[in-house]
């Protein structure tokens, strides 16, 4: 990544990258049906070399069977400036930091809020920008597991694929459903700061949704989503979390974040996995919102909306999800 990270897509900023230990496929981004790191949020996206960052995790164990509990932890070191700005390009280092086939657990940070520090050479220690601000990036990693970590070894040929994986009791490697490893990234900037975005209210059908009462719809009997009647949410927020983007703007041309927001469910469906809320150019987007159906069993479930803009900022809001 270069030093105008706001003209890359939603898949950016604070980011998440997911991976199952043996490749499996996910089930749609909006439903949690397995243990999930949906969002990691910096407190200072943006952060200058010497000062202390706090990250919290948000994560899901959306199981049926919870008789392993899953665990939150994070590395205690984070990786800063690897090769090309490429954390897959710090696994190397996590691996020679682990010996193999030994639980893990007490060598990591068991929590789901961590702090650092950023290096003072942060980015004194970088390449050079390619025009633009100077800057540095760190990566911390993140782990969910419904068991205990090992390292592993890797396959020769997938530089991508994570060292670490998660175990359970018996010595069985653990699949998507019980483990995630996720990376957040903060960049450090000498000047440049960012903001983390904040969800003013949820509506459900143009009206905001008491947090206390959360949502309540009945169950869908039809035999596919397409079929149920949609029930639409959308979130407000003040214009102001839209930032200007110096490090996208130019004389005479001034981009802003672009913000959206994704919604995950433990039941229903959201018919889209992101709804853009501000566009770089054109402002507030005017048709936001996003239908939600509710073929699930009937029970209590919870749904979150998980905002984020492009250069890291994040924030979220939780709301129980009744379906009768």
């Amino acid at each position: 990544m270069h030093s105008s990270p706001s003209k890359i897509g939603p898949a950016v900023g604070l980011a998440l990258a997911l991976a199952s230990a043996c490749g499996e496929d996910f089930a749609p981004a909006n439903q949690v049906s397995g243990v999930r790191i949906v969002a990691t949020q910096a407190d200072l996206p943006y952060a200058r070399p010497g000062e202390q960052v706090t990250l919290t995790t948000l994560a899901l164990d959306g199981r049926t069977d919870r008789s392993r509990p899953m665990r939150v932890a994070y590395l205690k070191t984070p990786c800063t400036n690897p090769s090309g700005d490429d954390p897959t390009a710090c696994y190397a280092g996590i691996a020679a930091s682990f010996p193999l086939g030994t639980n893990l657990d007490a060598s990591l940070a068991a929590t789901d809020t961590f702090s650092f520090t950023m290096p003072a050479d942060a980015i004194t220690a970088h390449a050079p920008a390619r025009g633009g601000d100077g800057y540095g990036v760190a990566y911390v990693f993140v782990i969910a597991c419904a068991g205990h970590v090992e390292r592993v070894e890797t396959r020769a040929g997938y530089p991508g694929e994570p060292p670490l994986g998660c175990f359970d009791a018996g010595g069985r490697r653990l699949g998507h459903e019980d483990f995630v490893f996720a990376f957040a990234r903060v960049y450090a900037y000498a000047d440049l700061r960012n903001q983390n975005p904040s969800i003013g209210s949820l509506t459900l059908e143009g009206v905001t949704v008491d947090e206390r009462v959360g949502i309540v719809r009945d169950r869908c009997t039809a035999n596919a989503d397409q079929d149920c009647a949609k029930s639409y949410l959308d979130v407000n927020t003040d214009s102001q979390v839209q930032e200007e983007d110096p490090a996208a703007s130019s004389p005479g041309l001034t981009f802003r974040e672009q913000i959206w927001v994704s919604y995950f469910l433990t039941g229903g469906k959201m018919e889209d996995d992101i709804s853009i809320l501000y566009d770089s150019r054109d402002g507030k987007i005017p048709k936001s919102r996003n239908a939600l159906t509710t073929r699930s069993p009937s029970g209590r479930y919870l749904l979150y909306a998980v905002l984020q803009d492009n250069r890291g900022g994040v924030s979220w809001k939780s709301y129980s999800l009744e379906i009768r």
